[in-house]
């Protein structure tokens, strides 16, 4: 029984450890975006 819960822990702590790194990478795409929404949006408002 110890032994299960051990391996559904470190499966848990590996997927969060993942959906961590997902995010982290995704970062500097979405603040790309955004610069680049907000840049084309100012060069319209002038």
């Amino acid at each position: 029984m110890p032994s299960s819960l051990i391996r559904r822990g470190v499966w848990a702590i590996g997927v969060a450890v993942l959906v961590i790194a997902l995010a982290v990478a995704a970062l500097p795409l979405i603040a790309s975006t955004r610069i680049v929404r907000d840049r084309i949006a100012w060069e319209l408002r002038v």
